[in-house]
């Protein structure tokens, strides 16, 4: 089993996240934990980058202001994992 602990989303996260998987990927693990327990956020643009990484297609997120206006964040096509089972650890939802 993988693990990926993310305390924060920042510039360099989405590249941390990406070395971690093909290290793991080498060392050949069967699954991935991404922990973002605690994680204090930051930069949007991060997490959708981090998604990415393990989602190929489809929505990765919507986002709906108060008139209705929708921004659609897409996964890009190029993740770098997306067969092995993902689980991720959050707070209290």
């Amino acid at each position: 089993m993988g693990y990926i602990r993310l305390s924060t989303f920042n510039q360099a996260s989405a590249g941390l996240v990406e070395e971690a998987i093909k290290d793991l990927q080498g060392k050949g693990v069967a699954k991935y934990v991404l922990d973002v327990r605690n994680n204090g956020g930051g930069l949007f643009p991060a997490g959708v980058k981090i998604a990415q990484e393990f989602i190929n297609e489809g929505v990765i997120v919507y986002i709906t202001d108060s008139v209705g206006v929708r921004d659609v964040y897409e996964a890009s096509g190029d993740a770098i994992e997306t067969e092995k089972p993902l689980a991720v650890l959050v707070n209290k939802v």
